[in-house]
């Protein structure tokens, strides 16, 4: 009987020792949440079966990232006040090392537009490591305004556009600036893109906080409304 156990248990030795490590790397996606909707505070359940009596919610204005594993998830998003009511509800497949979502609209109309993040202009690494900090930002607008008529971008001091036709949901291409060891301001005038009125100005600082970075302006708000949350305006998200 004893020598019996002792076969049995050096063969369980051999299996164990036999037995491979495995040495998969786990990949992970971040998804930024960018709430531009109107009077809308949502909360998020990127697939973690979460209550959301005891989570926080995203206002509008505001982003928050979540990091998940890299796979198809169910990717839910209800409004804060009434968590009742789904505003998305979709299978996501994450592919990717970045996405985002954009929450957009106003009342009664809203909805998400999900972007997988994989035309980021890649930024050197030895371009972080100059001899002085002078360097650029990666900068491209966005149109989330909902009632917002086509837009061009210009800059006061240069001749042409730096945007040509924004519409409502478009996204405009990536562009560099520079962005000098001196703060640098770039005055931005959104115009109507058929009528050529101007319709605002976005002063964009690119300094040590954005250089080496990609960054979004996002133009949100109602156009026509120049006071309180639903200011006609851009919001800037810095993605890294």
């Amino acid at each position: 009987m004893k020598t019996r156990y002792a076969i049995i248990i050096a063969s369980l030795v051999i299996l164990s020792a036999c037995r491979k490590e495995d040495t998969t790397p786990v990949l992970n996606t971040d998804i930024r949440i960018v709430n531009t909707a109107l009077d809308l505070a949502v909360k998020v359940d990127p697939g973690w079966n979460l209550v959301y009596s005891k989570q926080s919610s995203v206002a509008s204005g505001k982003t928050r990232v979540y990091s998940l594993e890299r796979k198809s998830v169910s990717f839910k998003v209800v409004n804060a006040a009434d968590t009742t009511v789904k505003l998305y509800e979709q299978t996501i497949s994450f592919n990717s090392p970045l996405y985002t979502m954009y929450v957009i609209g106003q009342a009664p109309t809203f909805e998400a537009i999900v972007k997988e993040e994989n035309n980021f202009p890649f930024i050197a690494f030895t371009d972080r490591i100059p001899v002085k900090a002078d360097s650029v930002v990666n900068v491209r607008f966005i149109n989330l305004s909902p009632n917002s008529v086509p837009l061009k971008v210009k800059i006061v001091t240069v001749t042409g556009n730096e945007v040509d036709n924004l519409p409502y949901k478009e996204f405009g291409v990536w562009k560099k600036y520079t962005a000098t060891a001196a703060s640098t301001i770039y005055s931005f005038q959104l115009r109507d893109a058929t009528s050529d009125v101007l319709i605002t100005t976005f002063n964009f600082t690119a300094n040590a906080t954005n250089r080496f970075k990609n960054v979004s302006l996002i133009v949100k708000g109602l156009q026509g409304t120049t006071t309180g949350t639903n200011a006609f305006g851009v919001m800037t998200v810095n993605h890294f």
